[in-house]
């Protein structure tokens, strides 16, 4: 069973019988969806809400470091065969503890493809405001009728004096009108739903006005994963009175009154 504080300052909140689950690093949701995929003998569908598209594929910084300790000429086939190896290594072992034991080797970035090379989701479906990385068994969504800097140059991050933010265009990314452009194609598999909080870079991002279509998606999951990334949403904050602990209380609330309407 999960237990409060067990990992990445684990919190397990219970919400009208949704379960409710916050860790500070992105790549320790990975036990999390294993405990639900190993235990129900089920891979899930995941949907991700996240400014950064968190697809780089699993284990691959630690497989490089490896190699690179072992040798300068050879470095990238040796990633790639460690990478796979311990990929298979887990695969051959697999178990909560085993997989909990290996998170620490994943970058925040990582998790995904891990999740989907480990046979806990089937494919998923990225939510994402910048840069993506290669597809393997999903897709990645974003809302490209929307003018912004980042958007047009997906190697610069949102700035803070962006004439779109007055608008709240780029920032509203609960909101009907944001989502029902990026058109995802959802099968009728069971899924969870996971968030970054660096997705919500204002205050009014938690406050959705049109919210059919995030009160569908909070409802209809199996359990739901909420990362707090704070390196990340500081730097990404629009408004620096705006703080992460503020973020997470904002998108509980907004979870409690979808799930008790």
């Amino acid at each position: 069973m999960l237990r409060e504080g067990q990992f990445s300052n684990l919190r397990i909140l219970c919400i009208n019988n949704k379960r409710v689950y916050i860790v500070d690093d992105h790549n320790y949701v990975l036990p999390i969806w294993s405990y639900y995929s190993l235990q129900n003998d089920y891979k899930y569908d995941l949907i991700t809400l996240d400014y950064h598209a968190d697809t780089i594929i699993g284990f691959n910084d630690y497989a490089y470091e490896k190699a690179f300790k072992t040798s300068y000429v050879d470095t990238f086939q040796l990633r790639d065969r460690f990478r796979e190896e311990k990929v298979k290594e887990i695969l051959n072992n697999k178990s909560f503890n085993i997989i909990l034991d290996n998170t620490r080797l994943l970058d925040c970035d990582e998790h995904i493809l891990a999740a989907w090379e480990l046979g806990i989701i089937t494919e998923y479906h990225v939510i994402y405001c910048m840069d993506k990385y290669e597809e393997y068994g999903g897709e990645h969504c974003k809302n490209e009728k929307i003018y912004c800097e980042a958007f047009e140059n997906p190697t610069k991050y949102c700035y803070k004096t962006c004439p779109e933010i007055e608008k709240n265009r780029c920032h509203n990314r609960l909101d009907d009108e944001y989502l029902k452009d990026i058109k995802l194609n959802l099968s009728n598999r069971k899924y969870i739903l996971d968030m970054d909080l660096d997705y919500f870079q204002t205050r009014e991002s938690l406050k959705p006005i049109r919210r059919n279509i995030i009160n569908g998606l909070i409802k209809n999951c199996e359990f739901i994963t909420i990362a707090r990334s704070k390196k990340y949403f500081n730097e990404l904050r629009i408004d620096d009175s705006f703080n992460i602990d503020e973020a997470e209380n904002n998108l509980v609330q907004l979870i409690e009154e979808i799930l008790n309407n």
